[in-house]
């Protein structure tokens, strides 16, 4: 199958390029970039490397529109990322075929990456705000660097032997040696020489990490933390979380407000299912935004939370509807807030 692609992407590219292709070619090399990013964002949600809820669509539908910018043409229909992209020594003419088919899945991952990017920046401002933060203290500490490879942004100490030969740190693995090791900073930067050096300490694994995966262990460690930090301690863990925790409380009264003058005013629900519903909608909206694993329960489990007597033929009969349109609206109006503060 690798040798099969090989054989029709070369091609496919040069017409691209060329200014030659069909509207049939030009929609099978949008298809071999869209399963190169499905099966990528697959392997990120099967390791728990990215949330469902920061994936608004299908799997599908995400990785397309992640990629959507490669394909895009000028006033004169060229398509100016692949033209670019494939230039010079990257040239179609002057690598091997199995070369271009690995420069074009770099080209798919990079774009994918950016995506994911903008994925945590509108679903999950902790993690966005946490990579923001990264790249702030890479851009001005001379210890720490960012690199592509293969599309995906890594990071390491500065004037390491990277090890490529190496397997990569398996993330639950570094997730437990940082917990066995007991961070107890809520600093930025402390936090991440600390996680680069329990990967550089390591001699069995390579000495670079995927910048995202960074984030994400930085974010356990501040939720982790906050248990030992003090409610005077302002760094920056905790004025991400408490503007984060601000916003969802903000967000949650007005939503309870609009809401109430829509259905209790309205009687067209009784007070004691309508304060069941908030409840179970406030718990989500914390777990979902604060803590990013609004996903470990069903709809129906955090209603039901509320409702011991809850089944789920009655929840789907009679609550379904009703409970997930507020809850859809009270996650969009959260949505909103947070882009406002945050980008």
């Amino acid at each position: 199958m690798h040798l099969e692609l090989q054989k029709y992407l070369v091609p496919l590219l040069n017409a691209a390029i060329l200014g030659t292709i069909s509207d049939f070619e030009i929609n099978q090399l949008v298809k071999i970039a869209q399963r190169y990013a499905s099966i990528r964002l697959t392997q990120l949600i099967k390791k728990g490397k990215l949330s469902t809820e920061v994936v608004p669509h299908s799997i599908k539908v995400v990785a397309l529109d992640c990629i959507a910018e490669i394909f895009k043409r000028d006033q004169k229909g060229n398509f100016v990322e692949l033209s670019l992209y494939f230039s010079n020594e990257k040239s179609i003419h002057s690598v091997e075929p199995e070369i271009t088919l690995i420069n074009f899945r770099s080209l798919v991952f990079s774009k994918l990456n950016d995506g994911i990017f903008r994925l945590y920046r509108d679903y999950d401002p902790i993690t966005s705000k946490i990579l923001r933060n990264i790249k702030l203290i890479c851009k001005n500490e001379s210890e720490v660097m960012l690199f592509e490879r293969f599309g995906e942004i890594m990071i390491s100490n500065a004037g390491e032997a990277l090890n490529e030969h190496l397997p990569e740190y398996p993330f639950d693995e570094l997730e437990t040696a940082l917990t066995i090791n007991s961070i107890d900073s809520q600093s930025t930067k402390k936090i991440l020489i600390s996680i680069l050096d329990n990967i550089k300490n390591n001699s069995c694994y390579r000495k670079y990490y995927p910048l995202t995966d960074v984030a994400l262990l930085m974010k356990f460690i501040y939720l982790r933390n906050r248990e030992f930090v003090s409610d005077k301690t302002l760094n920056d863990g905790d004025l991400i979380f408490d503007d984060v925790k601000n916003i969802i409380k903000n967000s949650f009264d007005e939503f309870k407000i609009e809401l109430s003058d829509k259905y209790l005013v309205k009687k067209k629900i009784d007070e004691d299912s309508f304060l069941q519903y908030l409840n179970a909608i406030e718990k989500y909206l914390y777990s979902r935004f604060l803590l990013n694993n609004g996903n470990k329960l069903t709809y129906f489990e955090y209603l039901q939370e509320q409702n011991n007597e809850l089944t789920y033929e009655k929840y789907r009969s009679f609550d379904r509807i009703k409970f997930e349109y507020m809850l859809k609206v009270a996650k969009s109006k959260v949505i909103a807030n947070l882009k406002v503060a945050f980008n």
